[in-house]
């Protein structure tokens, strides 16, 4: 239906009467008490009635400008605020020690007397560290406990402990029916409508702060609570009982919400007939893009209409940064079914010097839910550099205008941000944001560096695909950037190719072989295959090997450290072409100015860096793992005698090095650290066996008979059985003989560790044989394998 609008050429009197008032003015800090008009973002809200509660109640007062913000998380020092107050009204102020915790510091904040009341009450302890950290969210478990806290509240009682702590205070709202709303999730981060009907629901007094339109002289909530202990859940009065009660402000006989009178026997004003509507511009950041690029968002806001639905019929900004000719095509387009999106073109700008202008057109914005628009451009694909940034023609007194649904009245009168209305009624406000200015530049750029995320060395076995060897990051800027070649050297001959994987992702998406590289070189892998590099978003790829087996030509006792080149000629690491722009980036020309260029190992403009990752061995066979392989179970008693005090099982990685025979893992040396606090060894009784035959023993060396001694196990593959066949795995013990279990009297303990495993630079506790070459480290998953804790406490 064609909806026709009508201009009203005065406002009835009888608005300027009513006690809502479209955007009331309020003051942004205001004392508890000072209640002031209803929040306009709270209007059939679910949560509407209790946070009108704690309003009337000077309890809550809100972000000022009518506004609540009843969607967004609370903070402990807003929760606990309004919780004390609503517990303890205004004794709260009466607290002395106003720096209670070790970040009460400095200027005296608005929360601090709050919280040292709840703290001087134990009702909070802070954290550990004697802070309070107000700026934290607030989860339910908390929540429930600080409230049965804070109303002496009694807690369920059990024959056994409850396994978590928060059961009880979940238990509890369970039976005051919280959950009737609330998931039944103690980690639910509470918003702050939520916090309104916790309280509100939680069924205890509430009390009155400062200047009440309700009772100008109601004692505290816990001032009053041990005399009311026995009437109802919803404190000293009985809602619904069509009796007006002390506590009420009204009561029809009924609980339900929409009949003036709320289901907390509260009063919520009807709307007013005459829409209203906030303008909320959203803070977007500037960006670069490269000249050309097509739909680039300038600006964006959010429509919301109180009291009824509204429409939007113009919209006026103005070139706030820039020229109009850095961009064409502009265009306004709103969120037309709801997803959050703008994706509907609802009209076109015509340009008017320093002003777009986007008339005539009809959106229809529904009460209570956002609807996004956003200004839409092309940028001019034949400017070297330029700029535009847009904001609303606020010097044009209907920059936007809006007429409403039902009664089809203009809303005239605009008031932007802090700012008091200048006229009589002021039906919009616009809340406006920082500028956002879209840079042009002719081409984007590339810059590759090593990921932040460590990697440490490995030990790639022949035949098979090796774990991450290199974290690349790449990031464009300007525009998005197409890479078209990679060039990863630092590879050997015992490389069949280089595989190129996305975080998380099973299967790689690229590869890069010698023969696909434009300038041959020994040790270099090319991709073939192009991927495409977002603007602004960072990318990592991940770096991985596919190694030949002994009968593919792989002849192992190889280093593997992977680079990209920092040179800028024929053989670069890197070439890309601007998505948008379809320009080749040119190599880096070392200044320090970002021009359509290609970075390597630096974050910033500025002289290419090598990418170098680090050490990884080729070997023919490897240890998988090593795990604690003792029958007895930690603290047992210290052994008295002559003992196994350690077991461990080590195990062969499965390999198809088949040539000459599978390749096994042959143990050579095991350095073990053994801790005997409060213990006395014979440093002579130490040996190794393997753990299916006892009797064959490899003697070992200790530096000392107590403390953390070092016993070191040589030679061992000349002694016992200490060869691991491909896919299989052996156990070996430590034995020794126990001289003092008990030096003083006092607690001791004895255990054996393999300790400083996987990393390549701490050589020695264990050194093995893959058949060719020899090792002195291991790579594992873990650095330290224990045995079993002996102790007496």
């Amino acid at each position: 239906m064609m909806i026709q609008f009508v201009t009203v050429k005065r406002l009835l009197l009888v608005l300027a009467a009513l006690p809502i008032v479209a955007f009331a003015q309020s003051l942004p800090d205001r004392q508890a008490g000072q209640t002031g008009g209803i929040f306009l973002d709270v209007l059939g809200h679910p949560h509407e009635s209790y946070i009108e509660l704690l309003r009337t109640r000077g309890i809550v007062q809100g972000y000022g400008y009518g506004i609540f913000r009843p969607d967004i998380l609370i903070n402990r020092a807003e929760f606990l605020k309004i919780l004390m107050l609503a517990a303890d009204g205004s004794e709260v102020y009466d607290v002395e020690n106003r720096s209670c915790f070790q970040d009460f510091r400095g200027q005296q904040q608005w929360f601090w007397p709050h919280a040292c009341m709840a703290e001087q009450k134990g009702i909070i302890e802070g954290y550990p560290d004697g802070t309070f950290r107000g700026e934290q969210t607030v989860i339910l478990a908390e929540a429930l406990k600080i409230a049965a806290a804070a109303w002496d509240t009694g807690l369920p009682t059990y024959i056994q402990a409850p396994p978590n702590w928060y059961d009880p205070y979940m238990d509890l709202g369970a039976a005051r029916g919280l959950f009737d709303y609330f998931p039944f999730n103690p980690e639910h981060l509470l918003t702050r409508s939520e916090m309104a009907y916790l309280i509100a629901r939680f069924g205890e007094p509430i009390a009155y702060v400062g200047s009440s339109s309700i009772s100008s002289s109601a004692p505290s909530a816990r001032s009053s609570y041990s005399s009311n202990k026995s009437k109802s859940s919803q404190g000293s009065f009985l809602c619904g009982n069509a009796a007006l009660e002390s506590g009420e402000q009204c009561d029809d006989g009924n609980t339900e919400d929409g009949d003036g009178c709320s289901s907390i026997c509260v009063i919520v004003g009807q709307p007013i007939r005459h829409a209203a509507l906030r303008i909320e511009q959203r803070d977007l950041g500037s960006v670069i893009h490269a000249a050309g690029s097509k739909n680039i968002t300038l600006m964006a806001f959010d429509a919301v209409a109180s009291r009824q639905d509204a429409w939007i019929t113009d919209v006026t900004v103005r070139i706030a940064s820039g020229s109009a000719t850095a961009a064409t095509n502009y265009r306004l387009e709103a969120d037309l079914d709801g997803d959050g999106t703008a994706e509907q073109v609802v009209a076109t700008a015509t340009v008017q010097g320093t002003r777009l202008a986007f008339p005539n057109f009809q959106v229809h914005i529904v009460q209570g839910i956002p609807t996004r628009f956003e200004v839409i451009a092309d940028l001019s694909p034949n400017v070297s550099a330029d700029r535009i940034g847009l904001s609303f023609a606020t010097d044009d007194a209907g920059f936007i205008a809006a007429v409403g649904d039902e009664d089809e009245e203009d809303l005239s009168g605009i008031v932007l941000d802090a700012d008091e209305c200048s006229v009589s009624l002021c039906w919009i406000r616009v809340i406006t944001a920082p500028l956002r200015v879209v840079t042009v530049r002719t081409v984007g750029n590339l810059f590759i560096t090593r990921d932040s995320v460590p990697i440490g060395s490995h030990q790639i076995l022949a035949g098979e695909r090796s774990d991450t060897l290199l974290r690349l990051s790449f990031y464009a800027t300007g525009e998005d950037v197409r890479v078209r070649s990679l060039d990863i050297g630092g590879a050997t001959a015992d490389t069949e190719r280089l595989e190129l994987y996305t975080v998380g992702a099973s299967m790689p998406f690229a590869s890069a072989r010698g023969s696909q590289c434009a300038v041959l070189a020994t040790g270099h892998f090319c991709t073939n295959t192009d991927f495409l590099i977002k603007v602004d978003e960072e990318k990592t790829i991940l770096v991985k090997a596919v190694v030949k087996s002994d009968t593919e030509g792989a002849t192992g006792n190889a280093t593997v450290v992977l680079t990209l080149t920092a040179s800028t000629g024929t053989a670069h690491a890197v070439g890309a072409r601007g998505e948008l722009s379809g320009v080749d980036l040119s190599q880096n020309d070392g200044d320090s100015t970002a021009e359509g260029e290609i970075f390597v190992g630096t974050a910033a403009p500025g002289a290419n860096t090598a990418i170098t990752g680090v050490a990884h061995d080729i070997v023919f066979s490897k240890l998988s793992s090593i795990v604690s392989d003792s029958r007895d179970s930690d603290d047992m008693p210290v052994p008295t005698t002559l003992s196994t005090i350690g077991t461990f099982r080590f195990y062969a990685a499965q390999n198809r090095n088949t040539k000459n025979g599978l390749n096994d893992v042959e143990l050579r040396t095991l350095v073990f650290s053994v801790t005997a606090s409060n213990v006395e060894m014979d440093t002579d009784s130490f040996v190794l066996f393997n753990t299916l035959d006892q009797s064959v023993i490899a003697p070992c060396t200790a530096n000392q008979p107590t403390n953390e001694i070092t016993v070191t196990c040589t030679d061992i593959h000349q002694r016992i059985a200490s060869t691991i066949d491909s896919g299989q795995n052996i156990g070996l013990a430590l034995r020794a003989s126990v001289l003092d279990p008990q030096i003083v009297e006092s607690g001791n303990s004895l255990q054996v560790r393999l300790t400083g495993l996987s990393d390549r630079s701490n050589l020695g506790t264990i050194e093995w044989h893959d058949g060719l070459a020899l090792f002195q480290w291991v790579d594992l998953s873990v650095t330290t394998v224990r045995s079993t804790l002996y102790r007496t406490r």
